[in-house]
């Protein structure tokens, strides 16, 4: 049986709908020119596709690798079991922020949530770091398919 888990981004939510909610109101409230409006629009639009995008982040593992994706999974990141040198709970420093992070010395960083991950070093020598609310569960299911 695989591992599958969804984590929330509550803290990105509660900025961007805020956000975007306001923004539709001074549209609608406002009086603009027709750049001001067209810039306004493309705000709004932009801010909604990163707030479904970033919004989750779901972490799978199966038989033979690693999957993980933000919201609906628009593009997927994927590590094979096979490249797997070593896995265990890390933590974030809170300025690496949320999203997609690289940092020169940890590697990349994905992440929606929290300061908790799992460190995934491969065989090649890179490090992945994937955020979870559940860093424990996820190291164990990759130790035990490792």
């Amino acid at each position: 049986m695989g591992y599958r888990h969804t984590q929330t981004g509550y803290f990105i939510l509660s900025l961007m709908i805020p956000a975007i909610i306001f923004l539709i109101a001074v549209y609608l409230n406002g009086v603009f020119g027709e750049a001001e409006k067209v810039i306004i629009q493309l705000t709004i639009v932009l801010m909604s596709v990163a707030t479904i995008i970033f919004s989750s982040l779901t972490v799978k593992v199966n038989e033979d690798e690693i999957v993980w994706y933000f919201g609906p999974g628009l593009w997927k990141y994927r590590i094979k079991l096979s490249e797997v040198k070593n896995v265990s709970k890390g933590h974030s420093h809170p300025l690496e922020g949320i999203g997609i992070r690289w940092n020169p010395w940890k590697g990349m960083l994905y992440n929606v949530s929290g300061l908790q991950n799992v460190e995934i070093l491969r065989k090649d020598g890179k490090t992945t770091r994937i955020g979870t609310d559940e860093p424990d569960k996820l190291v164990k299911t990759i130790q035990d398919r490792l």
